[in-house]
């Protein structure tokens, strides 16, 4: 089953009355298969935060359509929206005037309504997301005292605590070091495993993140469309080098193991 998918979609920005609309992305026919994780790759500006603005529901395509779950995303309120889409974006985490907990806790508001407060079911699953990533030893930490690597799985957990079928994350890792942007890959592919999330990465870390990858989107800017498919089979067929023609990547599927030129 497919989780997203979009209909002849492109992307782009609508212009205004002197400059008509810039389409970024053209004609695109995506699936995002259930229980992956995709990793959404291309150069600098190439489209890549455009097209998750646009399949999030945030920015409007130009033509086409995005569907969540079968339906139009611009057909579901924004409260349902929220119980089937998760965000998290690239940019550092604020809240520091919060304790974990309570970051956590903002995931149920779509399930909480205006008042917000928190049933005892609602405090369960603030508790166990908190667990799934792994800080629920830090719930009454302040974000303000948090690392910048908890501070990005306190965002997964906000995330988890949604309860949807889709993740989507821009850049999760941009601001962390080498062994956190490991740590959180480990927990991205732990949650496709075990918890059936669906979930569209970007980054350009491709060498923490490709082995953990099912499948890829691959931005080509030239010819404004994406290349999608398994990620061994996109190596195999050299699309990565089309894209990183300086970083070849390579496949041995008898190791099951990716290697990228440095």
């Amino acid at each position: 089953m497919d989780i997203l998918t979009t209909d002849n979609l492109t992307a782009g920005y609508p212009g205004g009355k002197k400059q008509g609309a810039h389409a970024v992305l053209s004609r695109l026919g995506l699936s995002l298969p259930e229980a992956t994780l995709t990793l959404l790759v291309g150069a600098n500006g190439s489209g890549k935060s455009t097209l998750l603005r646009t399949l999030s529901g945030a920015q409007a395509p130009l033509s086409g359509s995005v569907a969540i779950c079968g339906r139009k995303i611009h057909d579901i309120s924004l409260r349902r929206r929220a119980e089937l889409l998760a965000l998290v974006y690239t940019d550092r985490t604020g809240g520091g005037g919060l304790t974990v907990s309570e970051l956590v806790s903002l995931g149920r508001q779509p399930y909480t309504g205006f008042i917000g407060r928190l049933s005892a079911d609602d405090r369960a699953v603030v508790a166990s997301s908190l667990q799934a990533v792994g800080i629920d030893h830090k719930a009454a930490s302040y974000v303000a005292a948090l690392s910048d690597g908890e501070r990005q799985k306190a965002m997964i957990a906000r995330a988890l605590a949604q309860q949807t079928p889709l993740i989507i994350l821009d850049e999760p890792t941009a601001f962390l070091d080498i062994a956190s942007r490991l740590e959180i890959m480990q927990l991205l592919s732990r949650l496709v495993r075990d918890e059936g999330k669906t979930i569209l990465l970007s980054t350009h870390d491709l060498s923490s993140s490709i082995a953990a990858s099912d499948r890829l989107w691959i931005v080509d800017a030239a010819a404004r469309t994406v290349i999608q498919g398994p990620t061994d089979r996109l190596i195999a067929d050299g699309a990565m080098d089309k894209v990183f023609p300086d970083r070849p990547v390579t496949y041995n599927p008898a190791a099951n193991d990716f290697t990228i030129k440095s």
